[in-house]
């Protein structure tokens, strides 16, 4: 309203120091002065010096009174009557006069000492004025306007009204230092009201450009797969004729947020914060949108401006829930499972799928339970599926027959030269093996023949003495191993032959004997014993006689594993015995038994 005035008296004395400046007492000798160091130190004698003072007269501050101050412009505009004058403040006792006093300076006081005197003016009533600033603090408009009369109640221009305006134009009325209500004072008074742009959730009826979605849900699947083959269980089954109900799994996590917009020019502005359960999904309320926190001015909170943040969990899952895994069993396939994994067993890991974090932003990944083939083990003892013993089990036997002759092979004799004193001895094999059953397709794979001893071990044959002959054509049958894959179960017959010697005929002069022709269109009979025979013309210590079943057959041929006796060609027993014949028919002849001399006249 009013500049102060400042009023200053300046105070000055004369003393004496000594040469540290120490005030000391002095005696005065004709015109000098003398240090007096018993005398005492004289009170400074301070006087007010004119020539500088301001406002002061006479050893006093000078009265100040100013009934009347006519301010011309500004804020505070108007006349201003002296009202009271108070010291130190203007909340001070008051003074008796309406004036500043006349108050002698104190020439004792500190140096610098202060006192205020307050001169409390109050506008004549009919210059007080009333102004209201809108202000927004969004953006910072502002405006102002100087209304009211005094002493009435101020309407400040139909406020009311300028703030339902504002508010249309989506603004929204934050507080106000002014109430309905409020009189004019003795002075001009200002008030103050606050706006901040509006903020409208994307769920109101008046939808913004380039609105954000609202609601959103992700999907974890989960597929039941054939490990061999890769393919669904309910396709895979499909190929044996099998309709399965083993369904893929979907799990569902649903979301939602409420996107929030400028009320004035429809910026996006952030997302709401919402009211959360105690298990963690958003509150809706009987219309089924979500609950939004709010100011105090009854506004939406922004929660976060990050998409991914946004997400509130809604209907049954926070997280994709924990998933067993149906047991198949009752199709062929193991209860031991495997996740992702078509080629290691995991003990079965596979028993459910743990539960796992959403991401609202995509799908959560796949996932795939491999089942495992069951089997079943058929082997001989217990055949099944129609399998046969006979699948499963092959038993090899080799037989060896002892026989002898005492007639160079005209006559055979069985002879007990086996191990076991028998004239048969037989030697056996046995190879089994599993076959195994696939319990989902029904296919029978086998394994591989096995024996715990596929060899036949090395026969040896009695001593012919012991059996009352004097040779034998094999001293031991040797030893045979047996492939189960190529080999017939009846490995035939093996013969082991002891001769006896033939007692030496008289000497005589050798005839060589002439050697039978062998029909070409000898017999098959024939043939095959002569395969298997050797001729008994004469007994050697180091012939061989080549065994001639009973009957008269050959040998059974043996697999080129087999060991063969050594054998020559043979005609049978009655060419042998020609071949005697005519032995002794030479020797007949060389005697002259054979012919009678025919004598001609």
């Amino acid at each position: 309203m009013q500049d102060s005035v400042k009023q200053t008296a300046h105070l000055t004395s004369t003393y004496y120091t000594d040469k540290n400046g120490n005030e000391v007492a002095v005696e005065k000798v004709g015109d000098d002065y003398y240090i007096d160091p018993d005398g005492k130190v004289p009170e400074k004698a301070w006087t007010i010096d004119s020539t500088g003072d301001t406002e002061v007269t006479d050893g006093s501050f000078d009265k100040k009174q100013e009934d009347v101050i006519t301010v011309d412009s500004g804020k505070n505009k108007g006349t201003w009557t002296i009202t009271y004058v108070a010291r130190n403040s203007a909340d001070d006792k008051h003074l008796a006069d309406n004036f500043a006093p006349q108050d002698p300076v104190d020439k004792n006081a500190a140096n610098g000492t202060n006192t205020d005197i307050y001169l409390v003016y109050t506008k004549n009533v009919n210059d007080v004025n009333a102004d209201i600033t809108y202000w927004d603090i969004t953006n910072s408009m502002d405006h102002k306007e100087r209304l009211g009369k005094t002493d009435n109640e101020i309407h400040l221009n139909n406020n009311d009204k300028r703030i339902s305006d504002l508010e249309k134009q989506g603004y929204v009325f934050v507080k106000s230092d002014f109430t309905k209500g409020d009189k004019y004072g003795t002075e001009d008074s200002h008030f103050n009201v606050y706006f901040k742009h509006g903020i409208t959730p994307s769920t109101d009826k008046t939808k913004k450009d380039g609105i954000k979605s609202e609601n959103t849900s992700v999907k974890r699947h989960i597929y039941y797969r054939d490990a061999q083959t890769g393919e669904l269980i309910r396709d895979e089954l499909k190929k044996y004729g099998i309709k399965a109900d083993v369904p893929d799994i979907t799990q569902t996590v649903d979301y939602i947020r409420v996107p929030l917009y400028d009320s004035f020019n429809g910026n996006f502005l952030g997302f709401a914060a919402l009211y959360i359960d105690p298990n963690g999904f958003a509150m809706l309320d009987k219309d089924g949108k979500p609950e939004i926190k709010k100011d105090e001015n009854g506004q939406p909170i922004i929660a976060t401006k990050n998409d991914k943040d946004s997400w509130v969990p809604t209907g049954k899952h926070t997280e994709y829930p924990e998933q067993g895994s149906p047991d198949l069993t009752k199709y062929g396939y193991k209860t031991v499972r495997a996740l992702n994994s078509r080629t290691k067993d995991d003990n079965d890991g596979g028993k459910s799928v743990a539960h796992k974090a959403s991401d609202p932003t995509k799908d959560g990944a796949d996932v795939n339970v491999y089942y495992f083939h069951d089997q079943e083990d058929i082997t001989s003892d217990k055949p099944a599926f129609n399998i046969k013993e006979k699948d499963l089990q092959k038993t090899f036997t080799r037989t060896i027959v002892y026989r002898g002759t005492k007639d160079g092979g005209k006559t055979y004799q069985d002879v007990n030269g086996s191990p076991d004193s028998t004239h048969e001895y037989k030697q056996t094999v046995t190879f089994t093996r599993k076959a195994i059953v696939d319990k989902v397709t029904k296919k029978v794979t086998y394994t591989d023949w096995t024996s715990n001893k596929p060899e036949m071990d090395e026969v040896p044959s009695k001593k012919p003495s012991k059996v009352g002959y004097d040779k034998v054509d094999k001293s031991q049958v040797a030893g045979f191993s047996v492939n189960p894959n190529s080999d017939n179960t009846d490995l035939g017959k093996t013969v082991v032959t002891y001769v006896a010697t033939t007692p030496q005929m008289p000497t005589q002069p050798t005839v060589q004997p002439t050697k039978p022709v062998v029909n070409p269109t000898t017999s098959t009979q024939s043939a095959k014993l002569a395969d298997s025979t050797e001729t008994v013309a004469s007994m050697s210590s180091t012939e061989k006689v080549t065994p001639i079943l009973k009957n008269g057959s050959a040998e059974h041929p043996q697999s080129t594993k087999h060991q063969k006796a050594a054998q020559l060609p043979q005609t049978g027993n009655e060419q042998s015995r020609g071949l005697i014949a005519l032995g002794f028919a030479g020797l007949l002849s060389a005697l002259g038994l054979g012919k009678t001399k025919c004598k001609h006249g």
